[in-house]
């Protein structure tokens, strides 16, 4: 399914290169090369600040991004928000990158492990943070090629604000259900260690 996002991304970009390249004979009266090449680097360029703020973000501390952090709870007008939109028929199709850092979250791997749902949500909520801040710097591009703002700059912009917003909002969709097997285990643990120790006292 991730192939169908990457395919889209691709014919997205050679339209974009298309549009450019007849705008380059026919309006800016620039070579064909100049004007793909522009469309290339700047691709390029909103990838690095992509990766730069997955990269600063995972540096960050673990416990600014954990389950008890109010900014990250999910409301439920915003869960109904995600179910109107119908998320679940469309979100697997939407290529999951934290495997690249070491995580992957587009399977639950470890169902019993609250330690694992632990890391699962703080690697959620700082994917959360990453495409938002990837979304907001990525239209920095507009100030590096303003000659070509509204025909390559706000465009490519465009995309990368689609490419990290659908991914945000699959995160945040996941929120609850993860908070509550999370908070489910840790309770279900505690009780186990307090009937183990009553075990003892007893015995």
């Amino acid at each position: 399914m991730a192939k169908l996002y990457l395919q889209i991304i691709f014919f997205a970009e050679c339209i974009l290169i298309a549009l450019n390249a007849i705008l380059a004979l026919t309006v800016f009266h620039e070579s064909v090369w100049g004007i793909t090449l522009s469309v290339l680097s700047s691709t390029a360029l909103v990838v690095l600040i992509d990766t730069f703020f997955a990269i600063f973000i995972g540096l960050m501390p673990k416990k600014w991004f954990n389950a008890n952090r109010k900014c990250f709870i999910v409301s439920k007008k915003e869960q109904a928000f995600y179910e109107k939109l119908a998320i679940r028929k469309w979100k697997d199709y939407i290529w999951e990158l934290g495997g690249l850092g070491g995580f992957s979250k587009s399977k639950i791997k470890e169902p019993k492990n609250p330690k694992y749902f632990e890391r699962f949500i703080i690697e959620s909520n700082r994917g959360v943070v990453e495409h938002l801040l990837g979304t907001f710097f990525g239209f920095s591009i507009c100030f590096i090629i303003p000659h070509h703002i509204w025909s390559i700059a706000i465009p490519i912009a465009v995309i990368n604000l689609v490419l990290n917003i659908l991914p945000t909002m699959i995160l945040r969709y996941n929120m609850p259900k993860l908070r509550a097997v999370y908070f489910g285990l840790l309770k279900r643990q505690e009780q186990n260690d307090d009937t183990q120790n009553l075990g003892g006292k007893i015995e």
